[in-house]
C-alpha cells in the first residue's frame, strides 16, 4: 500500500502501478497541480525545473518512462 500523501495518482485509487510510480515519487501532488520551483526559491535552472515538472505529471504516460530516461534526459540537458 502506502501513505496516502505520498502515493501517485494511479496508486491512490488502487490502478495499477509500475516502475514510473517510483519517479512520481520524488514529489507528491494528488489533486492539484505544484506550484512552480521558482515560486517556491529562486535561482533555479529551467532545466531543472522542467525536469521536476515531468516527474510530477499525473499521467504516467507523460512521466519519464523509466530513471535511465530521467537520467539521458538530465545528461542532455547539461
Amino acid at each position: 500500500m502506502g501513505t496516502a500523501g505520498y502515493m501517485s495518482p494511479e496508486q491512490v485509487p488502487g490502478q495499477r502501478t509500475d516502475h514510473r510510480t517510483d519517479i512520481f515519487a520524488l514529489g507528491a501532488i494528488l489533486n492539484e497541480d505544484p506550484p512552480g520551483i521558482s515560486q517556491v526559491t529562486e535561482n533555479i535552472p529551467l532545466a531543472l525545473q522542467r525536469v521536476v515538472h515531468r516527474c510530477l505529471e499525473k499521467n504516467p504516460k507523460q512521466r519519464f518512462q523509466s530513471a535511465s530516461d530521467l537520467a539521458e534526459f538530465c545528461e542532455y540537458l547539461s
